[in-house]
């Protein structure tokens, strides 16, 4: 019976050793590649989404990492009709600060530092990502801000084949207010974080 035993521990040693190979095996191939660098064209250009609003409120939540940008309606009714999130990273908040903060430029003067009534988004709402913010303009009065988002693993794909076509960002959201309030939500972006102001 112990000679039994000892073939069986054996058994169970080599079966062991067997699994402990074929996992490192399968470890080795889930190793993430080498870093790449280089550079890719985002064509956001498009605008076929659902989620197309317009708000008249909005709040601005700082993470360590991550930016929630809330958007509520509330009009006549000053009760909120429709609300929307949108997450982006703090790093492409601030890749993009001198891009939107020409852009405010170029509206004119700045608009006056008059506190905004409270956005607050209860219950369920929709929450969408982006990595690009776009803006525009029309007229006096109408203003428009679109987020777009891509794919990252697709980005280190096109730059490993070498492949020189835009990759084509999604839009998850197209977002309309007067131009005052889009000054006002875009000067919030950048606004001193120990003023805790949220522009809530």
């Amino acid at each position: 019976m112990a000679v039994h035993r000892s073939r069986r521990l054996a058994k169970g040693l080599i079966k062991s050793l067997h699994t402990s190979r074929a996992a490192a095996k399968m470890r080795s191939a889930l190793e993430a590649p080498k870093p790449v660098s280089g550079e890719v064209r985002i064509d956001a250009s498009g605008f076929d989404t659902r989620h197309i609003s317009f708000f008249d409120r909005f709040r601005i939540k700082r993470g360590p990492s991550f930016y929630e940008l809330h958007f509520g309606f509330y009009g006549f009714a000053r009760e909120l009709q429709h609300g929307l999130i949108v997450v982006t990273s703090r790093q492409a908040i601030e890749e993009q600060k001198e891009n939107l903060m020409n852009y405010v430029q170029q509206l004119g003067a700045m608009p006056e530092p008059t506190e905004l009534p409270a956005c607050n988004l209860r219950g369920e709402v929709d929450v969408v990502t982006a990595d690009i913010i776009g803006l525009a303009r029309h007229g006096a009065a109408l203003a428009e801000i679109t987020f777009y988002a891509f794919s990252w693993k697709a980005v280190v794909e096109k730059v490993r084949e070498g492949k020189d076509a835009a990759l084509i960002a999604v839009c998850t959201a197209l977002l309309r207010c007067d131009i005052e309030l889009q000054k006002r939500w875009i000067l919030g972006l950048y606004e001193r974080e120990d003023t805790e102001n949220e522009t809530s």
